[in-house]
């Protein structure tokens, strides 16, 4: 199931966050597309700052139940997974983690719109918002 996302539509900061969990099954695997990569340098180069992350993470909220939120950071914590490609680094908490197992980041962009998508194996439905899905 394909996921739109865009970097503006974002879950309010004041949202609420899931329960915390253990870092214990975590080795799971996100692949990122040479586009979101190829994406997150230019983000980079813009910005000129050359230690920009993208940090995904999984909110509680939305009319599905959760939600992703993308942004730009240099923090990294210490218990985050980091994912790299060619020179673009991505940061996930571990709790986020555990529901983005399998999930492949890409970016596309349209005349219409434009954005980082994710493929995740583990949401089972979304909204026509395209940023709010559900699990079983």
């Amino acid at each position: 199931m394909m996921m739109k996302l865009n970097i503006p539509a974002i879950a309010a900061a004041d949202a609420p966050i899931m329960p915390t969990a253990t870092q214990a099954a975590t080795s799971a695997l996100l692949s990122i597309d040479d586009s979101a990569a190829k994406r997150l340098r230019a983000l980079m180069s813009a910005q000129n700052n050359d230690n920009l992350k993208l940090r995904i993470q999984i909110r509680g909220g939305g009319c599905s139940g959760f939600q992703y939120r993308f942004k730009l950071t240099e923090d990294i914590n210490d218990n985050d997974h980091l994912w790299q490609r060619d020179g673009a680094t991505i940061a996930v908490d571990p709790l986020s983690q555990q529901m983005l197992n399998g999930a492949r980041l890409e970016y596309f962009a349209t005349p219409m719109e434009s954005g980082f998508r994710l493929e995740n194996p583990r949401a089972k439905r979304s909204c026509g918002c395209g940023i709010s899905f559900s699990v079983e």
